[in-house]
């Protein structure tokens, strides 16, 4: 999708001209494949058909078109391969982000990508909270990449005979919500949020989260 095009209600089908427009494109059928190359291969797509997603009900001409660029781009690297070299000794390590304040409802979407060597889970959702501020937002990413990163580790360690490095690794953009996840009680204001998250204490006391500067900080 072209990172210069911002999608919004706005652009749902609301003449009439609009809607006939519409009327016979496949959106939620090409939508629905796009969502199942998401979850299966395609990570890369993942946060563009989350937001795609949002307009399945009324999609307006411009949401077609965004939608008609995803395909583009999919024909266009379907020949490109990635090699990943071999690891000696498995890492489980964690990366998440959350698209902040930019969603004018305050619904935050959540993303997160775990790897043992190559991506092995990911997810990119609209989260049902409602955020009044981009630590909060970040902190959601933060607290569902925590839970993935437990489940999956319970998880290998049980189907695996190879030993995880402990604690896990997940590496956050944002210093306020690092600090929230290792001290939930240090700002009055956060605590509701964080019951309300449910970052259990086992996932507070076994992740360990780094900042990752971005180009601007």
């Amino acid at each position: 999708m072209d990172p210069n095009v911002a999608l919004s209600k706005e652009q749902c089908a609301t003449s009439e001209r609009q809607q006939e427009e519409m009327k016979n494109k496949p959106y939620r059928e090409a939508l629905g494949m796009l969502m199942y190359a998401s979850v299966g291969t395609r990570l890369d797509i993942t946060c563009t058909v989350s937001t795609l997603a949002k307009f399945s009900q009324n999609p307006g001409p411009t949401h077609w078109t965004a939608l008609k660029h995803v395909f583009a781009y999919l024909c266009g690297r379907q020949h490109y391969t990635l090699t990943l070299g071999r690891i000696s000794f498995p890492i489980l390590t964690g990366y998440c982000n959350s698209d902040g304040m930019s969603n004018p409802d305050h619904h935050p979407i959540a993303a997160y990508i775990l790897t043992i060597g190559e991506a092995i889970s990911w997810s990119s959702k609209r989260q049902d909270i409602v955020c009044l501020s981009i630590t909060k937002a970040k902190y959601i990413a933060l607290t569902h990449a925590a839970k993935e990163a437990i489940w999956l580790y319970h998880l290998l360690d049980k189907v695996s005979h190879k030993r995880f490095k402990f604690p896990i690794t997940i590496y956050s953009d944002n210093q306020g919500a690092i600090t929230l996840s290792k001290d939930d009680k240090f700002h009055t204001r956060t605590n509701q949020y964080a019951k309300s998250a449910h970052l259990e204490k086992p996932a507070i006391l076994t992740i360990l989260s780094q900042r990752t500067p971005t180009a601007s900080s």
